[in-house]
């Protein structure tokens, strides 16, 4: 498990982050440009052709105008990277050159990272031993396969392939001879343990006469192994066996190759999802190094989330046998979900990718993946190949698949053509499948809450009290002649206070934390009030913030803010602003609670009808009305 950003020491946090030129860092994933103060390039997070993407040195802070993703350099490398945040302090500290005290963390996470440490070396010392393996006598036969295979020295070399030999402790031995005790092993997933007729405790090798894959994480470091059955080995053993579930490796949190394929993803603007690591290996040495595998068949939605950090786009390009196109579905469904967009390969003759390559040459598999077809076509070719469509029923089956990818496609020309053609070749009327289609798109809009009066109106994050939205929208105007909504309130006064430790003190006092309606204005201004506790110094300055939704809200409060003419009569228009929004809140909750007490025929207790007056009273003292516009009247 990594460590959060709460078991280091804010002193070291900031060394880092001192020592770290953001532009610099960015600047290596994205092409930027200097434009007056800042630095602005097309954002990697969306797709756009225009820069609305831009980078702050002075703030040190990072924000997308278009998608409103922002935060810091950590921020930037947790989203681009896939990494947590243990993992991107520890990396900019390693390129800053800053060692990782482990005085920094509690215990218990102290005693994990220990842990981490000891079996990442254990890993690195297991791939050496397998990589010197295979260029022994022992490792003969595989060799052999690699050689068949096609795969070259240097590419060998550089996957680290290797051999585990055919002896139930060759490992235990070689690696117990340098130190590592048979426990270590086996939590790395090296040897297993196993207990005797005495009740004692016995261990031996995992990986026996297998060709052994490591597999690396974003950065480089080994966390596991998947081990290829060779000929002559014992009956009935499965042809791959992988490391099991442990503390340094989950198979569905990963995906092999990503460490190579990073750059070529993002050449390429998307990724190829394969199955298997000679697949990858075999594509990537003839030149495609945008491939990754799954570490099996089944996609996970992590493995996906990982994926859209580097790209927006994703062909899969698994086995053609049956299994494979099954996988291919489940696979395609879990991208689609996680916001990818998605095509499939359709390889010749049942091959896998590096049959391709090596049957049919890089050429043919380029063309495949050129050619990949969407997911609206893929399913339809699949469903027309499992059912009889010379049967009412087969076409009835073969629309109830196709119908809801059909709907679910927002391009209306998109849509319109497909259906033509699908209806074309099932022998259907066009006009019977398109209500078929409309009906499942309808269905589809209530499921998404769509049709409702003024849905998708506010483009407010998730989590916004609503209530303070709808009435503070329809309220005067501010002092700079724009109407200012409470959401847009709490961001420019988040906005004064990151600039200014008196004011944080100043909105701590008048309306505490509690006074935000929007949950990651809390977390903000609570951040901020701690910093100007502190005394506002630059060490302390909360641009350093894990919690993804609170980061991008402090991005978009500073990058959004501009300094007025008047700082102190914005504050008390601010101020005046989300106080009304919590008191309209509050007046809204004891209004229920009577109307609930005397729907139950109970007496409404005197100090609720007390704390509602005072409410009202000092609503309409400060010129404002006791309820908001359109709310409902007694």
């Amino acid at each position: 498990m990594t460590a959060t950003r709460a078991q280091f020491r804010e002193a070291f946090i900031e060394e880092v982050r001192a020592a770290t030129d953001i532009v610099e860092v960015i600047g290596e994933h994205v092409a930027l440009k200097r434009r007056g103060r800042d630095w602005w390039g097309l954002c990697p997070f969306h797709v756009e052709k225009t820069p609305s993407f831009s980078v702050s040195a002075e703030k040190q802070m990072f924000y997308c105008f278009g998608c409103q993703t922002g935060g810091n350099v950590f921020t930037f490398l947790m989203k681009k990277e896939g990494l947590e945040f243990g993992e991107a302090l520890r990396l900019l500290a390693d390129r800053a050159g800053i060692p990782l005290p482990k005085a920094d963390l509690d215990p218990e996470a102290r005693r994990r990272q220990e842990q981490r440490e000891q079996l990442t070396r254990l890993l690195e010392a297991a791939v050496e031993f397998y990589v010197k393996q295979l260029e022994q006598a022992g490792g003969r036969q595989a060799r052999a396969y690699l050689a068949r295979r096609g795969l070259e020295p240097e590419t060998v070399a550089r996957f680290r392939l290797g051999y585990a030999p055919d002896a139930w402790d060759g490992c235990l031995e070689a690696l117990g001879r340098r130190g590592w005790s048979p426990e270590m092993l086996a939590q790395a997933g090296l040897v297993v343990e196993t207990t005797d007729a005495r009740g004692e405790r016995r261990y031996y090798d995992r990986f026996r006469h297998r060709l052994m894959f490591p597999i690396f994480d974003l950065t480089g470091r080994p966390i596991g192994f998947g081990g290829r059955v060779l000929e002559g080995a014992e009956p009935e053993q499965p042809k791959y066996v992988n490391s099991p579930e442990g503390p340094v490796f989950s198979k569905g949190r990963n995906l092999y190759g990503l460490n190579w394929a990073r750059d070529g993803i993002r050449r390429a603007g998307h990724a190829v999802i394969t199955e298997g690591y000679t697949d990858v290996i075999t594509a990537h040495q003839a030149g495609f190094t945008h491939l990754v595998a799954s570490l099996g068949t089944a996609l996970t939605t992590q493995q996906a989330r990982l994926l859209l950090r580097y790209c927006r786009e994703v062909v899969t390009a698994f086995d053609a046998d049956t299994a494979g196109q099954e996988a291919t579905l489940r696979g395609l469904e879990v991208l689609k979900q996680t916001g990818l967009r998605v095509r499939v390969a359709m390889l010749p003759d049942g091959k896998d990718p590096d049959d391709c390559i090596r049957s049919f040459g890089p050429d043919a598999f380029g063309r495949a993946l050129e050619n990949a077809v969407p997911l609206v076509e893929y399913r339809f070719r699949r469903a027309m190949e499992r059912q009889d469509t010379s049967t009412v029923q087969g076409k009835v089956r073969v629309a109830g698949e196709v119908v809801p990818v059909l709907a679910g496609l927002e391009s209306a020309v998109e849509r319109e053509e497909y259906l033509k053609r699908f209806a074309r070749e099932l022998g259907v009327d066009p006009e019977a499948l398109r209500t078929e289609v409309e009906k499942a798109r309808r269905g589809q809009a209530r499921g998404q809450g769509r049709g409702r009066p003024g849905a998708g109106r506010w483009k407010i994050p998730a989590g916004t009290d609503k209530l303070a939205v709808y009435r503070h929208n329809k309220e005067e105007k501010g002092n700079d002649g724009k109407k200012l909504g409470v959401y847009r309130a709490e961001q420019q006064l988040l906005g004064l206070m990151a600039t200014d430790p008196g004011v944080a003190r100043r909105v701590a006092e008048a309306v505490g934390a509690d006074g935000f309606s929007d949950p990651a204005h809390r977390k903000v201004a609570a951040a901020l009030f701690a910093w100007a506790n502190a005394g506002g110094a630059e060490g302390v300055r909360p641009a350093l913030l894990e919690d993804d939704e609170a980061a991008q809200a402090l991005a978009r409060a500073t990058f959004s803010f501009v300094e007025p003419p008047d700082r102190d009569r914005l504050l008390e228009d601010l101020l005046a602003r989300v106080e009304a929004a919590r008191r309209y809140k509050r007046i809204e909750e004891l209004e229920g609670m009577m109307r609930e007490r005397e729907r139950r025929g109970e007496p409404v207790p005197s100090e609720l009808l007390r704390e509602l007056a005072d409410l009202v009273r000092s609503a309409k003292g400060r010129g404002q009305p006791a309820r908001g516009p359109g709310a409902e009247k007694r």
